[in-house]
Order: C-alpha cells, then structure tokens, then sequence
C-alpha cells in the first residue's frame, strides 16, 4: 500500500493490542482523518519501513544538508543511482590521488578549516574538484570522517551493536564462525546502510594498501 507522505500527520509506532510488528499511519487526505494500520513480518521490518517513511517525510524539506540527515532521506532526496551519498563518492574520489598521504586520517585538519568546509558542503557552495587544494588533504579527510560521526543514526545501528559486542567478546569462537556470525549481522543492515558499509570497506581496503607509505598504524 502507497501512503502519501505530504498527508500523514501522525504515525502510531505500534499497537500493543496487535503486536510489536504494527505501524499506525494517520493521514489527512481530503481534510478527512484516515488511519491504515500495516503488520510488518517482523521488527526489524517494521524499523525499517519506519525509517523510510520518515525518510520521505523529511525529503519534503527543501535544503542542501547533508550533515546530520538521515541516510535514507538523504539517499532519497538525491535519488542516487549508485545507493551512495553524493558527497561520500566526491569526497573518495578527491581523496584517492593522495592516498599515500602520511596520516592520511590520523592526523586531522585544522578545525576552521573543517568548519569552513563543512559549512560549505551543507550550503552546496564548495567545489569537489578544488577541495584538496582549498582545504587540504587532511580536511577533506576530516569532513569525510566527519559525515559518519554526525550520521543521526549511526552506520552500524546501535539495535547491532550489543552483538557485535558479544562477537568480539567470544574468545571461544572460530575464526570461520566469527565470518559466519559477522555476515549474518551485517545482513541485518538496512539496504543503505549495508551499501555504504560495502563501498566504505572497499574504500579502506585501497588505502590499507598504501598503509606502509602513508604510516597507517
């Protein structure tokens, strides 16, 4: 079922009389109150239907943000093609020539230049092809790992972060169980988040192999 997003004015998490996998949706459509109320298969589904719907909410929002936005509303109001923020893609690809820089990520930019920059992406101002030279590799670098750090919901959800824990933890596991167990959590990513976390890793993956040059410890 499609629910307009401009109607909604309120949304019901769940209703205990039918169970933890509901959402109640209350909509002004033809200034007459509608409610439609969905049973999700399961929690985890209905979290992330939650979020998309809010997601598509909030794109209703006219502005250039994109620190502090939601990953989904974010993805939803560029419509990306690839499933990966515009600016995570524009900031790798300034990055990449400089890889081999020492203290690529662990030395970081100086903080009014961080501020300026990213002042400057959420006003849709700065420039990605002269990034480096205007700021600095370090600061590009910084408002690269800035974006996570502002993620309102974190990459990793906090609901997977006590298993991961537990993961970590367990001593007694295998090496193939613990792949076979951190597979099984990262598969419960919502679809951008795990899309990010692939290209993310794939990403670290190319530096790592610079890592002698660019003293990465």
């Amino acid at each position: 079922m499609w629910v307009n997003a401009m109607n909604i004015d309120k949304t019901v998490l769940h209703d205990p009389q039918i169970g933890p996998n509901s959402i109640t949706l209350i909509s002004n459509a033809a200034n007459q109150h509608v409610s439609h109320t969905l049973v999700l298969p399961n929690v985890h589904a209905r979290n992330e239907f939650e979020s998309q719907l809010a997601a598509q909410i909030r794109c209703t929002e006219n502005t250039h943000a994109v620190y502090g936005v939601d990953l989904s509303e974010l993805l939803m109001r560029e419509n990306s093609p690839s499933g990966i923020p515009q600016i995570i893609e524009d900031l790798v690809h300034a990055m990449l020539p400089h890889i081999h820089t020492e203290g690529l990520f662990r030395i970081g930019g100086a903080k009014q230049d961080v501020d300026r920059l990213h002042d400057a992406i959420d006003s849709g101002s700065w420039k990605p092809g002269e990034a480096v030279d205007t700021y600095g590799i370090h600061t590009v670098a910084s408002a690269f790992k800035l974006f996570f750090n502002e993620l309102p919901q974190p990459l990793i959800p906090y609901t997977l972060y006590g298993r991961l824990m537990s993961l970590a933890e367990n001593k007694a596991a295998s090496i193939p169980q613990k792949q076979s167990t951190l597979n099984e959590i990262l598969s419960c990513l919502p679809t951008p988040h795990r899309n990010l976390e692939k290209f993310l890793v794939s990403f670290l993956a190319t530096v790592v192999t610079r890592a002698s040059a660019s003293c990465i410890k």
